[in-house]
């Protein structure tokens, strides 16, 4: 039990931070590079990461169930 409250804090703490990332670097590009890039929001970055993050948990299932009917 004690290893997955670790998982979701460990969890949540990528999620923020990565949409803290996410939401520099356009900004970034935005200001350093290309004014056409449009910035977003802090809310905007969480849910593009939580997106990301369902893609790569879903192709992990997926992958692993690819595995587990091949064996």
């Amino acid at each position: 039990m004690k290893s997955l409250f670790v998982f979701l804090v460990v969890l949540g703490v990528g999620w923020v931070a990565g949409a803290w990332v996410l939401m520099l670097l356009i900004g970034s590009l935005h200001h350093a590079w290309w004014p056409l890039i449009p910035t977003i929001s802090f809310a905007g970055a969480l849910q593009i990461e939580l997106v990301l993050m369902l893609a790569v948990a879903l192709g992990g299932a997926v992958k692993a169930l690819a595995g587990a009917v091949s064996d």
